[in-house]
């Protein structure tokens, strides 16, 4: 009896059934898992979401340090969560490429291969 149940909670997820209260505005926030990019350049590398359902409160997204470039915030958006079980508020994290070379860096437990060339 308790498998219907959770298949229900995922189909309504999957369909995009959110609180009346949660807005999904702006664009879908891609999590780019392997960045490559030229000294100068930038680009959207992943959604930072805060609690499910709630937009990040900016005061209190952490972002890894990086040797090769800075991250800076973005646009409002949504992204999907396998945590959150669904589509959620986030915003995006930018990252421009400063110095060449390559690293790997986590945000929210998601892992990042950066190569500035």
């Amino acid at each position: 009896m308790k498998k219907p149940m959770i298949l229900v909670a995922a189909l309504g997820f999957s369909l995009g059934a959110v609180s009346p209260a949660v807005a999904l505005d702006g664009p879908e926030i891609p999590w780019v898992r392997d960045v490559s990019l030229n000294v100068g350049e930038s680009q959207v590398i992943y959604g930072y979401r805060g609690d499910c359902g709630q937009a990040p409160v900016l005061s209190s997204v952490r972002v890894p340090a990086t040797k090769t470039g800075k991250i800076s915030f973005g646009k409002k958006g949504w992204r999907n969560s396998n945590s959150c079980g669904g589509e959620t508020p986030a915003m995006q994290l930018v990252f421009t490429a400063t110095q060449k070379g390559r690293e790997q860096i986590k945000i929210q437990g998601d892992t990042i291969k950066i190569n500035v060339k």
